[in-house]
């Protein structure tokens, strides 16, 4: 027997929570039991990492990367919720982040359409706020998934079985796609078959065109699918499918073949249907019953890869020190980035004055690049510029974002400044400039005294006595190069951020202000970005970046005048005359919309011009908007290129009638015109002529079909018309699971029907003879819809109809966590959480009895991208599933209250609803205690008492104290919501409610034990 006290010595360089149990039998033979808990917390930080996952991520303006910084001790201790860490982000804002509870701090990288890497710098922050050495970075690399899609075709989708004379064979080619529309050789295709037949190969590599092909025959009927898939750049498999049937009966057959199949761009199709009876077919005469499918997207027309319009003014810095090759160099790549912009765009240029040293001038006001002539001034005016004057930088920046916000209201304001040094004038530095200054914000005017400038290695602090603007956060897109300003640091070089580790007066320089005020602006949720440039033969590489960063389309791929074009009826090869001019007359007698004609020649310039019916001329000596404009070899003459935003509907048709060609030049020099129209006006030439050959008297039959493969159509909001008798069919898919709901109106009196299908299946339709029809599901992503629309009686030749859609949830993400501490974080895609509210449900790994601090988990937002699960003990490892709701119909508050251990209810006020028979909460509970006896004390239910009271209620109280995170949700729209408390006792019970539709409703409850 012991009378004096036992000890014990334990150590461990593991911190967390250690739990001691003591068991002492007494004399009496009766055990008494003990434990307590000692907690080891983490030492001094030594270490921090930083990590990105996934490190690569798929440049599809979607998926999006969590990086995360850890600091540790010595021996691999987390620092819980000590200190924080700073993370600096490539062409972000630097962002502050505290270490949680498992000594982590989290951020999200941006989904990105643009490939390229980005830099995540963190460094620890200690306790008191100091900067620390202990730094750490991660890189994110978006890449481009390659391919896109796989589309399948085949050239008869329905066949005869073997021993059926006829079409047995059917071949079908998959192509595969990149996200430009352009089709990809060398890639390996796996081909699955499910259904009856064989294939003729099971794999195959795409040629130069970016197909492959195989054939498939079979021997008894059914319906077969081929499966085409192929794996992209990160190894996910891209497919596409086609299904084939295989019949043993007498049928109609239609094969379709399009030569050259992919389209070479600019060249001619020649489209053969074959109609044919198979099997044992007895007939005199069989209608044409054939399906004209067109390609609608905008690919199809030349205006279409202008792109989005710009309206730029350039800087140019015309400073003393700019003489020499440095304004050669500057001049020659103002001029290349011009030529980059399409004619939709606008320019005006700004420089300083060359009489007037120290103030700004407008050297060309706005002027639209859809003319020779108008593109010849712009370059004559950038030519004209001298290197002379002194350097009023933040004045010219300031007239030239004046300017900018004279933008055309559907187009993207953007500056675009060059200069190679200091603000300066005759009085020294930062006094060329009087009326904009780079250190407050744009639309305030603040007075400038005293500023201290770092400069060369020593300090100068410069008197400025004046009001000046500022020219921070800019509404507009601001671009800024220096070259080869001085001092200069790495951290700015072509937009990366603010590096941090630098105060005070290092921040006040040239280079700084350039930076601010470039990464500063904003257009629609783009910011701008600053170009370092070490020496001037480095000026054209990055003009010819901020054109691709401004531009929504890839300038390398894209060629604007070419593409959209294909070749029309009129070309000539000749030479030019004894009289130095050449003529010659063509006619268009078609509904066009674009028209080009193009000169080709070898030796000494020759000039082109057109003439109308109506006799206005274009090109040489004339109109010269959409000509190249002398000099250049090939030049054209469109008629006539977009100069604004994209219709839309595009009504601009080409005068029919008398064209005159006029070709001038030197005698006997051989020449080539080639003419190009318009792909859409050539498909609707050719199916007016292939419609026209129909007889309607022997009920010849054509159905249309437009499509298109490299754009989608993403708005709620289809458009279209529908004749009597006959139906409109629009094929989609979803993004979410949801409930959709589809709205169809029209504006006469007809009566339209509207009909939502599963494949054949139907799932919804809506007959009423009303206006508006509304059909309605619950829909999943990766399935093929399809919404018909019904012409039941419509008036006049047709009905112009618009269905609208909208869904009741926007996203459910779900998923699983351990929480092996008491608490721990979870990152999410970004959601509003004014909309999305949080379902989790919680246990542990313990195999005996379970305490209730160590199975009851809640979970809240920490912020809009991470939750947070929390736990009243790290004993074991707890366990929680979870459910993140966002919803587009709903209203949400949240918080978080505590019960003490006397209390079983407490009523929290909220911000009072507008009907609380549309709400119901949501809740999850933590609780402090350690008994296995007692806890239904760690049950908590949650109802609205009051359109303003939340009562949480627990049947039982006086031992543990529980917490409650909860959410408050009001649907705003027709959703019905029922409520009730049940009670029973034995295995279950049952509950009575009002009528719903299960594939539409769900249930979620909250319980206590009484």
């Amino acid at each position: 027997m012991w009378n004096s006290p036992r000890y014990g010595e334990f150590s461990s360089p593991q911190a967390g929570t250690n739990h001691i149990y003591v068991n002492v039998t007494n004399e009496d033979g009766v055990v008494v039991a003990e434990d307590t808990a000692i907690v080891g917390l983490a030492g001094e930080a030594t270490n921090i990492t930083v990590t990105a996952s996934p490190e690569n991520v798929s440049a599809n303006g979607i998926d999006l990367s969590h990086v995360t910084g850890k600091v540790t001790d010595e021996f691999g201790n987390p620092l819980l919720s000590t200190g924080a860490i700073r993370f600096n982000v490539t062409d972000s804002d630097p962002t502050i982040k505290p270490l949680n509870s498992v000594g982590e701090a989290t951020i999200s990288i941006r989904p990105s359409k643009f490939t390229g890497s980005v830099v995540v710098n963190g460094t620890y922050i200690n306790v008191t706020g100091d900067y620390t050495n202990l730094t750490d970075s991660a890189t994110v690399i978006f890449y481009a998934e390659e391919p896109a899609s796989v589309v399948v075709r085949a050239d008869a989708t329905k066949i005869s079985t073997s021993n059926i004379s006829g079409v047995n064979i059917s071949t079908i080619t998959a192509t595969v796609i990149d996200k430009w529309g352009h089709t990809l050789p060398g890639r390996t295709v796996n081909f699955i078959l499910a259904g009856p037949g064989t294939l003729s190969s099971a794999t195959g590599t795409t040629d130069s065109r970016g197909q492959a092909m195989i054939t498939l025959q079979s021997d008894t009927t059914g319906d077969s699918t081929v499966t085409a898939k192929v794996l992209n750049d990160s190894g996910y498999e891209i497919e596409g499918s086609i299904v084939i049937q295989i019949m043993d009966k007498p049928f109609i057959s239609v094969i379709t073949t399009i030569e050259p199949d992919p389209v070479e761009p600019g060249g001619i199709i020649n489209v053969t249907t074959s109609v044919s009876g198979q099997g044992d077919i007895t007939g005199i005469y069989l209608a044409a019953h054939a399906m004209l499918t067109l390609d609608r997207s905008g690919s199809m027309d030349p205006d279409y890869y202008a792109g989005t319009p710009l309206d730029v003014v350039l800087v140019i810095d015309n400073s003393g020190s700019m003489s020499g090759t440095k304004i050669e160099d500057a001049k020659m790549a103002a001029k290349t980035f011009v030529s980059r912009l399409s004619s939709v765009n606008r320019v005006a240029i700004y420089a300083f004055d060359d009489t007037d040293l120290e103030s700004p001038k407008m050297y060309l006001n706005w002027v639209l690049l859809n003319s020779s002539q108008n593109r010849t001034l712009v370059n004559d005016t950038i030519d004209s510029l001298i290197a002379n004057c002194w350097t009023p930088i933040w004045d010219t920046i300031g007239v030239a974002c004046v300017k900018a916000g004279y933008h055309r209201s559907y187009a993207i304001p953007v500056v675009v400044a060059l200069t190679d040094g200091d603000d300066s004038g005759t009085d020294g530095r930062e006094k060329g400039s009087e009326e904009y200054a780079p250190w407050h914000d744009w639309g305030t005017s603040e007075w400038i005294e005293t500023i201290t400038r770092y400069y060369d290695g020593s300090d100068h602090s410069i008197s400025i006595n004046e009001n000046r603007g500022g020219l921070l956060n800019a509404p507009f897109l601001i671009y800024t190069i220096g070259l080869n300003v001085s001092p200069h640091n790495l951290c700015y070089e072509n937009g990366n951020n603010d590096p941090g580790n630098w105060t005070g007066d290092y921040l006040k320089t040239t280079e700084y202000d350039l930076w601010s005020v470039s990464r500063t602006s904003d257009w629609n949720n783009k910011n701008g970005r600053y170009y370092y440039a070490p020496n001037s033969s480095e000026l054209s590489e990055i003009y010819n970046n901020i054109a691709q960063e401004i531009s929504d389309y890839d300038i390398t791929e894209i060629s604007y005048g070419y593409d959209g074009f294909t070749p029309y009826n009129y070309g000539v090869y000749d030479t030019i005359p004894v009289s130095g001019t050449w003529t010659d007359n063509f006619t268009i007698n078609e509904t066009i919309n674009d028209l080009k004609i193009e000169l080709e020649w070898s030796g000494s310039d020759l000039n082109l011009s057109l003439t109308s019916p109506g006799s206005h001329v274009y090109g040489a000596g004339g109109d010269t908007t959409g000509y190249t404009g002398a000099g250049s070899n090939p030049e054209y003459i469109w008629i006539n290129p977009l100069s604004g935003q994209y219709p839309q509907s595009d009504m601009d048709y080409i005068e029919p009638g008398n064209w005159t060609i006029t070709v001038s030049g030197n005698s006997g020099q051989a020449f080539n015109i080639s003419s190009y129209i318009d792909k859409k006006s050539a498909a609707q030439i050719a199916s007016h002529a292939f419609i026209s050959s129909l007889d309607p008297t022997r009920e010849d039959r054509v159905g249309l079909a437009t499509y298109s493969y490299s754009s989608t159509n993403e708005t709620s909001t289809q458009e279209s018309y529908v004749c009597q008798g006959n139906q409109w069919e629009g094929y989609f898919t979803v993004n979410s699971y949801a409930i959709h709901y589809f709205n169809l109106s029209w504006a006469d009196a007809s009566d339209l029907d509207l009909y939502l299908y599963d494949g054949i299946t139907l799932l919804n339709s809506s007959a009423t003879g009303s206006n508006p029809e509304m059909v309605s599901a619950a829909l999943s992503p990766g399935t093929n819809y399809r919404i018909v629309v019904n012409g039941t009686n419509v008036i006049g030749n047709d009905t112009q109809f618009a269905i609208n859609v909208y869904s009741t949830i926007e996203t459910v993400n779900s998923g699983t966590a351990t929480v092996p501490l008491e608490s721990t974080t979870v990152d999410i895609p970004p959601v509003d959480l004014n909309k999305t509210f949080l379902i989790v449900k919680s246990s542990d790994n313990l195999a005996v009895d379970s305490y209730a601090y160590a199975f009851a988990i809640r979970g809240h937002f920490i912020d809009n991208d991470t939750i947070e699960f929390t736990r009243g003990s790290s004993s074991g490892e707890g366990e929680v599933s979870y459910f993140v709701v966002q919803a587009d119909n709903i209203e949400v508050q949240s918080g978080t209250t505590t019960l003490s251990k006397s209390d079983s209810q407490e009523d929290v006020q909220i911000t009072a609803v507008a009907d609380p028979t549309k709400c119901f909460v949501t809740l999850s509970t933590s609780s402090n205690s350690k008994s296995t006896k007692y806890i239904d004390e760690s049950w908590v239910t949650g109802e609205l008492t009051a359109n303003d009271t939340l009562t949480l209620t627990r049947a039982a109280s006086d031992r543990s104290e529980v917490t409650v995170d909860w959410f408050v949700i009001r649907f705003t729209d027709n959703t019905t919501v029922q409520t009730g408390v049940t009670s029973w006792s034995g295995v279950q019970a049952n509950q009575t409610i009002t009528s719903v539709n299960t594939s539409n409703t769900w249930l979620y409850f909250t319980s206590t034990e009484l």
